[in-house]
C-alpha cells in the first residue's frame, strides 16, 4: 500500500489487521469509516474512528473495530476496540516508529519500551494488560523507498477471547 510499488517491504502505516484462510484484513482497506472528533479542554483532542476489517476488495473479515486518538501536548494515547463478529482471530496492531539512524529501542518489561535517540527519549507503554508485545520482528522489511524512511515495528498481539469485544489502550509519551 505504498507508492512506488516494491515487493517485500511492509506499511509504515500503523494498523489493525489479521490474516485467515480467507486472507489479509486491515482497517487500511476500510473506505467508509465514521470519523468523529471533540476537543477535550484546550490542549486534548479526541479523533475516533469506527469500521470494519477488510480486505483488499472490500469484503468484511468478521471484525469490527474503534480506533480512538488522544491527542494532548507530550503524548498520543490510542484505545482501539475489537468487535468479533463471525470470526475470531489474533489481531495484530502496528505501530512503526520511524527509525533515525542511531535510535535505540529498548524492552523495558512486558508492556513497555523505551525509544532513545540523539534528542529525545519516548516511552511506549501497553497501559491495558491484555495482550503482548513484540518489538522489531521484520525490522528490515519496514522501509519506504519514496520518501526515503525506516521504520522500527512494535507490534501488539491480541490474542481472541469468547467475548463480543476487546479494547487494548496504549501510550506514546515523551519522558524526556
Amino acid at each position: 500500500m505504498h507508492f512506488p510499488e516494491a515487493e517485500g517491504i511492509k506499511c509504515l502505516t500503523p494498523r489493525i489487521e489479521f490474516k485467515d484462510s480467507n486472507g489479509y484484513f486491515t482497517n487500511l482497506f476500510e473506505f467508509d469509516g465514521d470519523i468523529e472528533s471533540k476537543t477535550v479542554d484546550k490542549n486534548v483532542f479526541d479523533i475516533s474512528t469506527c469500521g470494519e476489517l477488510k480486505d483488499k476488495n472490500q469484503f468484511n473479515g468478521g471484525v469490527g473495530y474503534k480506533l480512538a486518538h488522544r491527542f494532548s501536548d507530550n503524548s498520543v494515547e490510542k484505545s482501539i476496540t475489537v468487535y468479533y463478529r463471525d470470526a475470531h482471530p489474533v489481531i495484530t496492531i502496528v505501530e512503526p516508529i520511524i527509525d533515525y539512524f542511531g535510535t535505540k529501542y529498548t524492552l523495558i518489561d512486558p508492556s513497555t519500551v523505551k525509544i532513545e535517540s540523539d534528542t529525545k527519549v519516548l516511552e511506549f507503554k501497553l497501559i491495558s494488560n491484555n495482550a503482548e508485545l513484540i518489538i522489531g520482528r521484520d525490522r528490515d522489511k519496514y522501509w519506504s523507498p519514496f520518501p526515503s524512511l525506516k521504520a522500527f515495528p512494535i507490534e501488539i498481539i491480541v490474542n481472541p477471547i469468547d467475548e463480543f469485544s476487546k479494547t487494548i489502550v496504549y501510550q506514546i509519551k515523551v519522558i524526556d
